[in-house]
């Protein structure tokens, strides 16, 4: 394995999700959230990926953990701003993109789980 890709993917995914947690607007666990959110994002495009290429690239204890994390984050993301300024009127749109979100979250991770499990078969 070629370790120069490895380190600029790593550079590349770390600053982009570092860019997304300067720029948001909010405090320390908002920022947090807005850091690891798209660093989750990024393994569920490799793991798609690597479903679509017939490649296991995660182990299944791995994507265990990440599908956990990947829909727990999903619902920190949106509903610890909704606690925090919950003296704020929400948009009226708000719920239902983050229900929207959190059903395509769930789907992908059955799909990347119901494929990693055919895989090990």
């Amino acid at each position: 394995m070629n370790i120069r890709v490895i380190v600029l993917l790593a550079i590349l995914a770390g600053g982009s999700a570092f860019m997304n947690a300067y720029s948001t607007v909010g405090d320390k666990v908002e920022q947090a959230i807005a850091f690891v959110t798209p660093l989750l994002a990024y393994i569920a495009i490799i793991a798609l990926v690597g479903i679509y290429q017939k490649v296991k690239i995660f182990s299944d204890k791995f994507i265990s953990y990440f599908s956990v994390f990947f829909i727990l984050f999903t619902i920190l993301e949106n509903v610890y701003p909704m606690y925090l300024y919950r003296d704020q009127t929400l948009p009226n749109d708000y719920l239902v993109l983050f229900f929207l979100q959190l059903l395509l979250n769930i789907y992908i991770v059955k799909v990347i789980r119901s494929e990693q499990n055919s895989q090990s078969a």
